[in-house]
C-alpha cells in the first residue's frame, strides 16, 4: 500500500496539470468566440444605421419634393427666402446625417471594446488557472520523486 502512495500522487499532479491545460483551452476558445461575437453586433449596428440613414433620405427627398411641388403650385419662384430656408433644411439634414455616422462609429467602437475587455478577462482567467495547476502540481510531484527515490 505504501509504494501506491507514489503513483497516487503522481497521477494528482498529472490530472492536475491536465485540467489545468484543458482550462486554459476551454478559456482560449471562450476568449474568441467573445471576439466575433462583438464584431458581430458592431456590424449589425453598422447595419442599423445605414438603414436609418437610407429611410431618412427617403424622407428628406420626399419633403423636399413636396416643398418644391408647393411653392410651384403657389406660383412663386423658389428665390429669395424660400430658397434661403430650402439651403437651412438641406443644411440640417447633412449635420443630421453626420451625427448619426458619427453615432453608430461610437456604438460600434463600444461594442468591440467591451468584446475585447470580455476576451482579455476570459484569457487571463484560463492563465490563472493553468499557472494555478502547475503550481498545485510541484508538491505531488516533489512528493512522488521523493517516494521512487528520485531526488
Amino acid at each position: 500500500m505504501a509504494q501506491a502512495i507514489p503513483f497516487l500522487k503522481l497521477a494528482t499532479a498529472a490530472f492536475g496539470i491536465y485540467s489545468g491545460v484543458k482550462s486554459y483551452q476551454t478559456s482560449r476558445d471562450a476568449a474568441k468566440d467573445q471576439k466575433k461575437l462583438s464584431r458581430q453586433n458592431a456590424a449589425y449596428v453598422a447595419a442599423e444605421a445605414g438603414e436609418q440613414k437610407r429611410r431618412a433620405q427617403l424622407a428628406e427627398a420626399k419633403r423636399a419634393g413636396t416643398s418644391k411641388a408647393r411653392i410651384g403650385a403657389s406660383g412663386l419662384a423658389a428665390t429669395g427666402s424660400l430658397d434661403m430656408f430650402e439651403d437651412a433644411q438641406q443644411e440640417e439634414f447633412a449635420n443630421q446625417m453626420g451625427w448619426l455616422d458619427k453615432s453608430a462609429g461610437a456604438k460600434q467602437s463600444q461594442e468591440k471594446l467591451r468584446g475585447n475587455t470580455a476576451a482579455a478577462t476570459t484569457r487571463a482567467q484560463g492563465t490563472a488557472a493553468l499557472a494555478s495547476s502547475l503550481g498545485g502540481s510541484i508538491d505531488p510531484l516533489q512528493s512522488a520523486g521523493s517516494g521512487f527515490g528520485w531526488w
